[in-house]
């Protein structure tokens, strides 16, 4: 079994749900997961300015990472 946070959990289960999720969406959703079993609340930071409301969160990192190399 591979070990990681809760966090780290939530943020996969959520892309693997629904990859095609608005970085709010995901945020949404990551928050959903935890907030039945932890008192921390979730935050996600990107180094690059994104759009919150863009259609998807992955369609971005793919297209951020090809610009950047």
């Amino acid at each position: 079994p591979i070990c990681s946070s809760a966090m780290s959990w939530a943020f996969i289960t959520t892309l693997n749900r629904d990859p095609q999720q608005s970085y709010i969406g995901v945020l949404q959703s990551t928050r959903g997961l935890l907030k039945d079993k932890y008192e921390q609340i979730p935050q996600l930071s990107v180094r690059l300015f994104i759009l919150m409301e863009a259609q998807s969160l992955m369609l971005f990192c793919r297209s951020a990472a090809t610009n950047m190399t």
